[in-house]
């Protein structure tokens, strides 16, 4: 009867996820620039049936491993090329990392508790949205997560054997193929923090060994055999990337240093915001609940130190510590005992004013839609205020969406204050995953309309003509995979192809497209005949070559 309703709870959870997290996948188009980077890499092994190789623009592309992507042209195979099928692995990973955390909730606390952690990650904005996106991390973080948990396990038990030191090198090593040696990094370095700090942990010598053999057999399929086939400059490139990343602020991409610290609060609302009360007196713990809280706040810790030391500053960087956020928010929810009136006070004040904002942004939306006006004055950008040209419909009913989470939000600071904090946590995690389920339904189409619907809907166009379409002034991989490139034999040109088919002849039609504000700088009536203009992007033909 109990193995009955376990597995009854796995299902229940199975379906939960893929409810919210399969429906609408394909609704909105991808997003420059990791999305469409992935998704065209994962075309182009399909296109060329080198499955070894990255590539992008049929050029090899040194910057990430392979195995994200296997899982895209997989999908892609079976589903065609489509933005569904490149953010359906994401959509599966969630659903085997929500069984994860509930399983390992119930082995740590009970099953209530290992409900809750299913809840506070599921309920949370950004732990929700990343697995409806086509990015690497969601695989990445899982694996890094299942690698770290195995080698905390062999730590702790008292007949250590050989199970657990292989199992986490199986899923370290799966995290290297996924985004590179940065996932052996956050499996051992937590790891090996935790046991200087612990006395209770052992990780003897044959466990190490069998650790490291078995991760760096299971990453040497790949990079071991990538340089015996192709050389050390792969492997130079991808170092080079790494250091890059590290010491620089690339593509521009660069912020503070407390950079993630806003991100994770932000992002990973509500449960950031309960995460104090893990941290509270009154927690009890027993000795193995403990130890797994300590290497929680130590996983946390080190990601935010690595990636406010990183130059490069993106959100999904700090997208590990989204497992430790809604554990330790899970844990001091369900452990805290006694009134802690401050506290609660606190956290309740910061739910309604982190609520009302968000909410306030939800109602805002249909109105500013419906009339641009509101704001085109405040605005100064050029391009910004092309962007909300765009013909996008939008009904004033639709604030309710907003309306009904901030009387959520309400209801659950109000339980805070009357002691009753589960079921306050539960209401707001409930809200914030339905929230995330609205907008990804229903306004994520149409703010997708003004960012870059003119500019894919032109790719699009051109998917059946032979021809080569590039941006000039900005990046953008959907000139490769919304038109659906095919191989050319223009592979030494590709790091700045647009200035080589701007001063010579392909033998093929050459379009350009660049932003407004750059319309001056890039369109010449000698070369160019202009196309037309849309919501931002300027559209350009490259006047063909007369003979002499």
């Amino acid at each position: 009867m109990k193995n009955f309703l376990s597995n009854n709870t796995l299902i229940l959870i199975a379906i939960t996820g893929g409810l919210f997290f399969i429906p609408f996948l394909g609704m909105v188009h991808l997003f420059d620039w990791d999305e469409l980077n992935f998704a065209e890499a994962a075309r182009e092994m399909l296109v060329t049936g080198n499955y070894f190789r990255v590539q992008i623009d049929y050029v090899e592309f040194s910057d990430k491993p392979p195995l994200f992507i296997w899982m895209q042209a997989l999908s892609m195979s079976l589903l065609g090329v489509t933005e569904f099928a490149a953010r359906l692995p994401n959509a599966l990973i969630g659903i085997a990392s929500l069984i994860v955390l509930f399983q390992l909730g119930k082995k740590l606390v009970d099953k209530s508790f290992g409900l809750l952690w299913v809840m506070a990650y599921t309920g949370s904005l950004l732990p929700h949205f990343y697995f409806k996106s086509g990015i690497i991390d969601p695989a990445f973080n899982l694996f890094i997560f299942l690698g770290l948990i195995c080698l905390f396990l062999q730590t702790i038990r008292k007949d250590p054997g050989s199970r657990y030191a292989i199992l986490g090198g199986l899923f370290t090593g799966l995290a290297i193929l996924t985004k590179g040696p940065v996932g052996f990094l956050l499996v051992v370095l937590p790891l090996v923090i935790y046991m200087v700090l612990s006395k209770e942990g052992k990780f003897n010598l044959k466990s190490w060994i069998l650790f490291l053999t078995t991760s760096g057999l299971v990453a040497f399929l790949w990079f071991g055999s990538y340089m015996i086939l192709y050389g050390w400059e792969p492997a130079r490139e991808f170092i080079l990337y790494q250091v890059r990343l590290f010491t620089t602020e690339d593509a521009g991409h660069g912020g503070p240093f407390y950079y993630h610290f806003l991100v994770l609060l932000a992002g990973c609302f509500p449960a950031s915001l309960f995460l104090f009360f893990a941290f509270s007196s009154g927690i009890e713990s027993s000795p193995q609940q403990f130890a797994f809280k300590k290497l929680m706040i130590i996983l946390l810790l080190t990601v935010l130190t690595i990636f406010s030391i990183v130059q490069t500053k993106i959100v999904h960087y700090s997208s590990m510590a989204y497992f430790p956020i809604t554990f330790l928010a899970a844990y001091g929810i369900y452990k805290l005992k006694g009134n802690h009136r401050l506290l609660k006070k606190i956290t309740a004040l910061a739910l309604l004013l982190f609520g009302f904002v968000l909410a306030l942004v939800i109602i805002l939306l249909p109105e500013i839609g419906s009339d641009p006006e509101l704001i085109t004055t405040y605005i100064k950008d050029e391009f910004t205020l092309a962007n909300l040209q765009a013909k996008v419909i939008w009904h004033r009913w639709e604030m309710i969406y907003g309306v009904i989470f901030l009387a959520g939000v309400g209801v659950g600071a109000v339980l805070i204050f009357k002691n009753r904090l589960i079921t306050s946590a539960k209401i707001l995690f409930i809200s914030t995953a339905l929230l995330v389920f609205i907008i990804a339904w229903q306004f994520a189409p149409r703010i997708e309309k003004y960012t870059q619907g003119a500019l894919v809907e032109f790719f699009e166009s051109k998917q059946n003509e032979d021809c080569f379409v590039e941006v000039i002034g900005f990046k953008s991989y959907g000139k490769l995979f919304y038109t659906r490139r095919p191989e050319h034999n223009l592979s030494k040109h590709t790091d700045n192809m647009s200035l080589w088919l701007r001063n010579n002849d392909p033998g093929k039609v050459v379009y350009f497209v660049c932003k407004i504000d750059r319309k001056e700088k890039y369109f010449d009536k000698s070369t160019m005949e202009l196309l037309y203009e849309k919501n931002g992007f300027v559209f350009m033909k490259k006047l063909q070559n007369l003979p002499d």
